[in-house]
């Protein structure tokens, strides 16, 4: 089964500071040998979201 990840999974995996990125590492680490796919329109969204340094 392929996984397909929404925007607000990656924003929360890439951002330490997030307050979903505990939940979004937990589930990423159990797709295990899934196949994770996601679209250019979700990777636009989380080019823009990316957090602000400091």
């Amino acid at each position: 089964m392929t996984v397909v990840l929404d925007a607000c999974v990656l924003i929360a995996q890439l951002n330490g500071r997030d307050a979903h990125h505990a939940r979004a590492a937990t589930l990423l680490a159990g797709t295990g040998e899934q196949p994770l796919r996601t679209s250019a329109l979700t990777l636009a969204e989380v080019l823009v979201a990316r957090p602000a340094p400091g």
